[in-house]
């Protein structure tokens, strides 16, 4: 029975054999590190990993919820593909760093292996990242321990060995995805101008929204929104941000009221990046004039000179040529998109000079 038994255990293991075959056919190597489904344009799903390092070491935080407004990257990697991994974070770190006072982040996200505890894999991360000084990108680890059904859904072909993915996103949206990125020499140089093209599109929480009228106001709905920076562009929090426009009909208040403050206004205050966002509606044009469609704004900071801007809207039809060419210095023009959703945006950054 011993020849018959070698045979059998000789051809399982040949069938074996061709099922990895056909598995790699099926799922390319490059493939097995990241995310397979995501595509550019999709949400980047969250998840809870552990911090290895940075502000969430040693405790389990989602990066995504943390930091996902701002640009930034996540480098996936089984433990086969940590050295590159490390390449790819050196660089990123570096693209980061100079597009200082701009901020972004990136992290390192860790597939460990099926039987690898916490520590070992910590330990295996650490050692990989020895040589490799960081000030900008946070090494994690997809911990399986309560955390199996995200890292499936994340990344569900992940295997130890596998190749590393790079996902470029803003705004928990992925801007682009790279496979292998930078390995068998390819130059690492195409991350910081993927990482510079997400600076136009980063906005604030949108939950934050500040609501200058009521949800269920006549008119079309706008969000506007930006920083408020210092005269070196470093973002400026706690800053007051006033803003008022007229109603639909272009009217501050309703005919045949005495009151002197707009009806529709609010004030923010903005967050430890310096933004700030409002809910509004877009403005009618004054009764009876040409002047085009605008919001005030009046912002003031602690030692800075307080500043008024009034925002024109580059698609308005009272936006003449003459009008443009009067502009004055307090006044602004800025261009609106409109969103999926049919909210129109605009976003507008204010530097403010020391007082």
């Amino acid at each position: 029975m011993r020849p018959f038994t070698a045979f059998v255990l000789m051809l399982l293991a040949c069938a074996w054999t061709v099922v990895q075959l056909r598995g790699q056919v099926a799922e390319p190597a490059a493939r097995g590190a990241g995310v397979i489904d995501l595509k550019p344009g999709m949400d980047v799903p969250s998840f809870m990993p552990w911090h290895v390092t940075g502000p969430h070491a040693g405790r389990a935080a989602c990066p995504l919820c943390v930091y996902a407004q701002r640009p930034g990257a996540a480098v996936w990697t089984g433990v086969g593909g940590l050295p590159q991994a490390a390449k790819i974070a050196a660089e990123l770190d570096r693209a980061i760093e100079a597009a200082a006072p701009r901020s972004a982040v990136g992290y390192v996200v860790l597939l460990p292996e099926g039987t690898a505890t916490r520590a070992q894999s910590e330990a295996t991360m650490r050692k990989a990242f020895a040589e490799t000084s960081l000030r900008h990108v946070f090494l994690t680890i997809a911990d399986r321990a309560g955390n199996d059904e995200d890292v499936r859904t994340y990344a569900p072909s992940a295997s130890p060995g596998s190749a590393t993915t790079t996902i470029v996103y803003v705004n928990r949206t992925a801007a682009s995805i790279h496979h292998n990125l930078g390995a068998g020499g390819a130059p690492l140089a195409d991350l910081r101008p993927a990482l510079e093209r997400l600076f136009a599109d980063e906005e604030p929480h949108r939950e934050n929204a500040v609501a200058m009228c009521p949800e269920d106001e006549p008119g079309e709905k706008l969000e506007l929104y930006g920083r408020v920076l210092d005269e070196r562009g470093n973002p400026l929090p706690k800053a007051s941000v006033i803003a008022y426009n007229t109603d639909a009909t272009g009217r501050y208040v309703p005919r045949g009221s005495t009151s002197r403050t707009p009806r529709i206004n609010a004030v923010a205050v903005t967050d430890a990046d310096g933004w700030y966002r409002f809910r509004t509606i877009r403005p009618g044009g004054y009764p009876d004039t040409d002047d085009p469609r605008h919001i005030h704004l009046h912002i003031d900071a602690a030692v800075h000179r307080h500043t008024y801007r009034t925002l024109w809207f580059e698609d308005d039809p009272r936006l003449t040529p003459s009008k443009r060419r009067s502009l004055d210095a307090e006044t602004v023009v800025v261009p609106l998109r409109k969103r999926a959703d049919g909210v129109w945006t605009t976003r507008f950054d204010v530097r403010l000079e020391g007082s």
